[in-house]
């Protein structure tokens, strides 16, 4: 009797990253010290992640963040508004 596995393949494609970002108040003024959430799926620990903060419609950003490295898939920076 032959019996066929036909649930057992590779299947090509593609998995899309998901990077979540958000800030740890809905709404901040100047002065302000906020903290920037970031969570991702499947990102190696130690990777470096540049954040640009833009004003709201704006397409030139107004501030960076220097390489910060995430751990565990999530990476928190305190960040003041200016």
């Amino acid at each position: 009797m032959n019996i066929e596995n036909t649930e057992d393949h590779n299947i090509p494609g593609q998995l899309n990253e998901r990077i979540i970002v958000s800030w740890s108040q809905p709404r901040c003024w100047h002065g302000d010290t906020v903290t920037i959430h970031v969570r991702t799926d499947r990102v190696p620990d130690g990777y470096n992640i540049q954040l640009r903060i833009f004003a709201n419609g704006a397409v030139p950003h107004f501030d960076q963040i220097p390489n910060q490295p995430i751990t565990n898939n999530k990476l928190d920076v305190d960040y003041v508004v200016s």
